[in-house]
Parts: structure tokens; sequence; C-alpha cells
């Protein structure tokens, strides 16, 4: 038999379990119902500022708003290295790309697999707490170009949030599963898609888009983590983002400030020597994201270049 678990194996030491790095699972003594009962997946900034000194919790992309992946618990060493042996398996029921950090909130792991389906386990057991399948449109998987990947969740005060390959980002109850609400990020009618995983500062969800190679126009949005609600945009590229592309939900300048109806009657700049509109094309923010909570400024990553934005 095959086992697609690329993001779901959990090693441990044959006399007793351990904690892993890469791949974080923290021991429990409680009930699966107890445990998630107990819990309020209650997490906030200062929770995941202290959580450097946690180092049994996984509670953002890449452990810290640091998101250096780097974990301090020494449990697994190269004396020990040689009794690590698989604890579960929990297979995801298809053989597509799995990319995604399992984030770990007292003792629940949250990850996701192709098609942007997100998973709550039993961190100790492997055992199924939910699944929550959104449906993507299979003829979406034409306009990604590496498979339809999801690397992942991001949870906040009793949510997790993520994004689906056709655009969406989407709330769900961190006990339960069911969904609290869900956005259209990006123009359905364009090549846009979603792989990267959402990032939350402030109360604000954060989230790229890719489709760059596709000539759509990259931008990161911002929205009410309570509500949904888009807060503010940053087009990546120079440009007017009120051309009729872009007007969903609102006309807003690269700084994210609603612009002036006179503004939607400007005629887009165009690449030297070309008709070529920039809002058009190219610098996809689809994944690479870093907050510094001490400046409260998210650096995010693009092709062509690198770009910065403050919260």
């Amino acid at each position: 038999m095959k086992h697609f678990h690329y993001n779901v194996v959990v090693l441990k030491n044959h006399k007793i379990t351990t904690k892993i790095a890469a791949i974080l699972f923290c021991i429990t003594l409680c009930p699966l119902n107890s445990l998630v009962l107990a819990s309020n997946f209650d997490i906030t900034q200062q929770r995941v500022i202290e959580s450097t000194n946690q180092p049994d919790q996984w509670l953002v992309h890449g452990r810290t708003y640091a998101e250096q992946r780097y974990s301090p618990l020494n449990q697994i060493n190269t004396e020990t290295v040689k009794n690590l042996g698989i604890a579960w398996v929990f297979e995801t029921d298809t053989n597509r790309g799995h990319e995604a950090t399992p984030i770990v909130v007292d003792d629940i792991m949250f990850s996701t697999s192709a098609w942007s389906i997100v998973y709550a386990n039993d961190a100790k057991t492997g055992e199924m707490i939910w699944k929550f399948d959104p449906k993507v449109p299979k003829e979406k998987a034409y306009f990604v170009c590496c498979d339809v990947v999801n690397r992942g969740v991001a949870v906040w005060q009793g949510k997790v949030f993520f994004g689906t390959i056709d655009g969406r980002l989407i709330a769900l109850d961190a006990k339960t599963g069911e969904m609290i609400w869900e956005k259209m990020t990006v123009n359905p009618s364009q090549a846009y898609s979603i792989t990267g995983a959402p990032r939350v500062v402030k109360n604000k969800v954060v989230i790229g888009n890719g489709g760059a190679e596709y000539g759509v126009r990259g931008y990161v949005s911002a929205y009410d983590a309570d509500t949904g609600d888009l807060v503010w945009r940053f087009y990546t590229l120079p440009g007017n983002p009120a051309c009729p592309l872009y007007t969903s939900p609102s006309p807003r300048d690269q700084r994210g400030s609603r612009m002036p109806s006179s503004a939607c009657k400007t005629k887009a700049p165009t690449h030297p020597g070309t008709s070529r509109c920039f809002t058009n094309h190219s610098a996809s923010a689809y994944e690479a994201m870093t907050f510094f909570a001490s400046l409260f400024c998210l650096i995010f990553y693009t092709s062509p270049s690198p770009r910065a934005s403050s919260l």
C-alpha cells in the first residue's frame, strides 16, 4: 500500500515519544474530546511573541514571527536520532503535492493537503478530529504552475484561516471545522490562485496570491479576522489599481488608502515602449512573508523583487 503522508508522519523514540522541530507534535494525556473542549485556541500576538520561550509550541508558520523554522528542543540529538521510528501515519486521500507546515496549538495539529483541504488531528495519536473540503473547482488546476498545493493555515483567537486554489480566504471554527466566513480575494475570471499560508497580525489576516507567470497583477491584502472585511490592499507593481479588473471590492492606492472617484478616469501607466498596462502583469506575493513585531513591519517576497509594507 502506498502511503501519502508527506507532512503528517510522526517520529518517535522506541522507548519514549519525542518532539521533533520540523514536524512538531506534543504529548498529551487527555482524552481527545476533552482535549478539544478544553482549548479555546486563543492565539494572540502576545502569545506568539512569548512562544519563543515555549519550544513545545508551533503556533504560527515558521514557529515564531521570525519564521526561522528552528526549534530549541534537544530531545533528538546525535545520540538518540538512531532510535527514531514511525509513531503514526495519517493518509490524506490524495497523491498530489503536500507542502504545508503543520500548526500545533494545545496538542491539536492543523494541516492542509492538496486542493486546499484542511485537517485537524490529535497530535499524539493522529486521529482526525475534523476535515474541511472547500470544494475547489478542479478546472482551477489549469492556472497553477506547480500542482494544487497548499502551504498551511493560520490559527488566531479560535479560528483557522486558509486560502484556496481558486482565490478564497476562509475562516473556520477551530473546534468544529465549521465555516465562519469566506471571501473571494481575487478576480475569479483571471488566472489568480492562492497556495500560500496566511499570516495574522493585529487581528488582520494577511494573504497574497499567485499567477504572475500567467500575467496577473500581484497584491497583498489584509482582512479583519472577525468579520472578513477588507482592511487594506497593497499592489506590488506601480500603476492605477482602479482599472476595471481591480475595482472589487473598492479602488485603493498602493498604500491601501481609498482612491478618489476621479482616479478611475486616469489611464494606467504602461511598460516603456509598449502598450501593455502595468496593472495586468507580474509580481505575485504568493508565499514568503515575515512580520517584525518590534517594527510592526511586514516583509514579503515577490518576483522579481522584495517589497516591504508597514501594518
